[in-house]
């Protein structure tokens, strides 16, 4: 579980997303990828795959990552709130910035 943290924490770190609308544009098909997906899933999959995705739409950029855990769940709750609800429920947390920690 330890590795598993440490690889989320270090593929977060390395995303930020230019804008609150660049980064609606690239995590609103992620996340009705993730919530598709992750059906029948362990939490911490969905998790991990959320993850991973978010980090790959920003090609692993380094950059900080408090830009996208700032604006992400503003962002997403105005573009696609259904399948950000779907994500969330899918991952027992209350909002993405907690799902992407």
């Amino acid at each position: 579980m330890k590795l598993l943290q440490a690889i989320v924490g270090s593929v977060l770190l390395s995303v930020c997303p230019a804008n609150a609308d660049e980064l609606s544009d690239k995590v609103c098909p992620i996340l009705k990828q993730v919530a598709a997906d992750g059906a029948g899933q362990a939490d911490f999959m969905v998790q991990m795959s959320l993850v991973m995705a978010v980090g790959g739409a920003y090609e692993f950029k380094p950059e900080p990552l408090k830009t996208v855990l700032d604006d992400v769940d503003d962002a997403t709750i105005a573009a696609c709130p259904d399948d950000r609800t779907a994500v969330l429920k899918l991952v027992a947390k209350s909002t993405l910035r907690e799902a992407m920690r």
